[in-house]
């Protein structure tokens, strides 16, 4: 019979850790709405501009303007002035929806 290790045998008190003094429920609770209201704004995106936000502006690691460039055949300057418009569409609209102030 496989012993089990010490850790399964610790009794937890799910009480405790939700009233830890570190656990913010605020902060939980906005980033929640956030990725709501960020899911919402990439639906209103044309599927260029969809790939520009989620590989450059919502990855761990960001794709080059560069690459992008390659994968639309324009210059990476014509990728930066389209991040650009989305920065302005996406600080709009957070606005709107009470997120952020411009």
């Amino acid at each position: 019979m496989a012993r089990k290790s010490r850790y399964w045998m610790k009794e937890y008190s799910w009480k405790a850790t939700f009233t830890d003094e570190s656990f913010d429920f605020d902060k939980v609770a906005f980033k929640k709405t956030l990725d709501e209201k960020l899911y919402e704004f990439s639906k209103t995106l044309n599927p260029r501009e969809l790939y520009i936000f989620k590989n450059r502006m919502r990855s761990e690691a960001p794709v080059t303007l560069k690459n992008i460039g390659i994968v639309y055949e324009v210059c990476r300057e014509r990728i930066r002035e389209i991040k650009v418009r989305i920065d302005r569409r996406l600080r709009h609209f957070l606005s709107k929806a009470g997120i952020c102030e411009v």
